[in-house]
């Protein structure tokens, strides 16, 4: 006949049931745990789409302000070739305000020549 210890194996119950309590336990905190990272991880990957997103917004008003720049800069560059061929225009003009001037001049002095 095999003798059993009905106490040692009701503890052994008892002990080995409280593992798995404390197991089980420890399971749901880890599942808990694990929930809140997955939905860290969702977030993240939301709010990266939404960056994403933001950045090409950004990139493409760049893009639109270095073409307006570089359309201004254009202008500017048309208005500083105009700007100059008109002080060459100026600076003939004056020449032939001159010339105009001395031809007066000397023709003043022909004619005063000319008076009695």
């Amino acid at each position: 006949m095999i003798w059993f210890d009905y106490k040692k194996v009701t503890v052994d119950c008892l002990s080995v049931s409280n593992h798995i309590m404390y197991n089980a336990k420890n399971i749901k905190n880890l599942m808990q745990v694990s929930s809140n990272a997955k939905d860290q991880v969702e977030l993240t990957v939301k709010t990266m789409g939404e960056t994403t997103v933001a950045m090409n917004i950004s990139l493409n008003t760049l893009h639109k302000t270095g073409e307006s720049t570089n359309h201004i800069i254009n202008k500017i560059c048309q208005i500083n070739e105009k700007t100059i061929k008109n002080i060459s225009s100026s600076n003939t003009i004056s020449t032939e305000i001159k010339r105009l001037e001395n031809n007066a001049l000397a023709l003043s002095e022909k004619l005063s020549q000319f008076k009695t």
